[in-house]
């Protein structure tokens, strides 16, 4: 989540071999990199926005503080070993996700519902760029996604079975009406 620490570790065994280096990139840019025989064994490239806890970060993990949504991506480590100087790399995914302070503002027609009965919902989205669907033009703000609204948005749907958790009422519905 977004404000949170992320730790990246890469686990390898060396057996006979002895570490020359340990590498880190996120897509192609190389953010970290521990040289175990270079002074000092420790050389930093990050990216805008992207926080490296030094302390903490080491030969096995690298720990970005603070993330945001632009470090959503694909990580690489690589571990290289001598004397053949062999190297061997895996990657990762990470999404960082910005969740909004509160929920969206939901009005019901009324508080209760019977089973078959259709319910009338607007609701107005905190983040309406939360709500989203593929296929959109590749200038909006997430690539390749376009928001489905901008302020409030409109559902009826059949109720189809109603549970009661904690004095929330959440009903489901199997078809969702024009």
């Amino acid at each position: 989540q977004a404000g949170d620490t992320a730790v990246h570790i890469c686990s390898y065994y060396l057996d006979s071999h002895n570490l020359y280096s340990l590498k880190w990139y996120k897509e192609h840019h190389e953010f970290y990199r521990y040289t175990p025989n270079e002074k000092p064994p420790v050389k930093v490239f990050p990216l805008t926005g992207m926080k490296i806890n030094m302390t903490a970060s080491d030969h096995v993990r690298v720990v970005l503080e603070s993330v945001s949504t632009k470090l959503t991506g694909t990580y690489l480590c690589e571990v290289t070993v001598t004397p053949t100087f062999f190297a061997l790399a895996e990657t990762a995914n990470m999404t960082v996700i910005d969740f909004p302070a509160e929920g969206p503002v939901i009005n019901v027609e009324r508080k209760q519902f019977q089973v078959g009965e259709t319910a009338h919902v607007t609701f107005i989205p905190e983040h309406p760029k939360l709500l989203q669907t593929k296929d959109g033009p590749p200038d909006t703000p997430v690539s390749g996604v376009r928001p489905i609204c901008t302020s409030q948005s409109c559902l009826r749907f059949n109720v189809t079975m109603i549970l009661i958790i904690y004095n929330f009422v959440l009903y489901r519905s199997q078809n969702c009406l024009r």
